[in-house]
């Protein structure tokens, strides 16, 4: 029965990453958006 936690523990952590993944896509294309603003902008 013990290894049914563990495998319960990976799935959260293997979810944790890809949030984090999620989190960190949106980051760097808000980034990206932002700076493709400003160059518009500047022009």
């Amino acid at each position: 029965m013990t290894p049914k936690k563990k495998d319960k523990n990976l799935i959260k952590i293997t979810h944790d990453l890809w949030i984090q993944m999620k989190y960190v896509e949106s980051i760097k294309k808000a980034k990206q958006e932002v700076t493709q603003r400003n160059a518009n902008e500047k022009v």
